[in-house]
């Protein structure tokens, strides 16, 4: 929504909006950088799950992380660098408080009355994690996406925004957009570990969901969460539940490929 006004560009520096990062090796991380999970900030084991569990400032503890990388020659999963986000965008609004904007720009025009927005000990609205919201709520963000960015004749988001936040953003993972992955053709990197499981598959050359078409595409949360749209076939599917037993038990191709095949056409 804020690359929508004009209030930021994917392609600005982080550092605009991040102090801590300016004249520093982080100071050329774009935000685009951040969201695409390529922004070679430093990550470990330890430290995401020091910041998950036990930071009460996870904003200022994911900022004051090293740079280990240029930005773009690797893909990670790093819940850290996205709640760095939370710095870039609480500088962009006259109330300066994420969690008020989201409410304000998305949450309320889209009737998500049951949905909460986390925040963490010392406040800050929590950008890796922490929404706690319903399958309706949820479905009403995959109708969002699915109708690029239109509800009720308003545009929330604009389409060009939903176009790449649902395309591939790096050679390095094809199956991940901006925050949304995604079921293009390439090199996939899975990440098993997000949904609370221990390792991750290696990467491999294919889709993400083969069964499934190509133009779907995925919100992926802990305990194997999904919120699958397919625009092709007009479908959004939410699953909430308990964590399957094994990562195989419920996946992006079985999830959405069981669901497709349940319709009656």
């Amino acid at each position: 929504m804020h690359a929508d006004d004009g209030s930021l560009d994917l392609d600005d520096t982080a550092s605009e909006s991040v102090d801590e990062w300016r004249g520093s090796p982080a100071e050329a991380v774009t935000v685009r950088d951040l969201l695409a999970m390529t922004s070679g900030r430093r990550w470990d084991e330890v430290s995401d799950s020091r910041m998950i569990r036990s930071e009460p400032d996870k904003t200022a503890f994911s900022t004051g992380l090293s740079q280990v990388q240029r930005p773009g020659d690797e893909w990670v999963y790093d819940n850290s660098a996205v709640q760095t986000l939370e710095s870039v965008l609480d500088d962009l609004d006259e109330s300066d408080d994420v969690v008020a904007n989201a409410e304000r720009r998305l949450l309320e025009p889209l009737g998500m009355r049951d949905t909460e927005w986390g925040r963490d000990a010392a406040g800050n609205a929590l950008t890796f994690s922490g929404v706690e919201s319903t399958c309706l709520d949820l479905a009403r963000v995959g109708h969002l996406m699915l109708t690029d960015g239109t509800w009720k004749g308003e545009q929330l988001i604009s389409a060009d925004y939903v176009a790449q936040a649902t395309s591939t953003s790096s050679r390095l993972n094809a199956a991940y957009g901006l925050l949304w992955w995604v079921n293009a053709e390439g090199r996939v990197v899975e990440v098993l570990r997000q949904a609370g499981f221990q390792t991750d598959k290696a990467p491999y050359e294919g889709r993400l969901a083969p069964s499934v078409p190509d133009d779907a595409f995925w919100a992926f949360g802990y305990g194997n969460q999904y919120v699958a749209v397919v625009p092709s076939e007009g479908v959004v599917a939410v699953r909430l539940g308990a964590r399957p037993s094994s990562p195989d038990r419920v996946t992006f191709d079985s999830f959405t490929a069981g669901v497709l095949a349940s319709l009656d056409r």
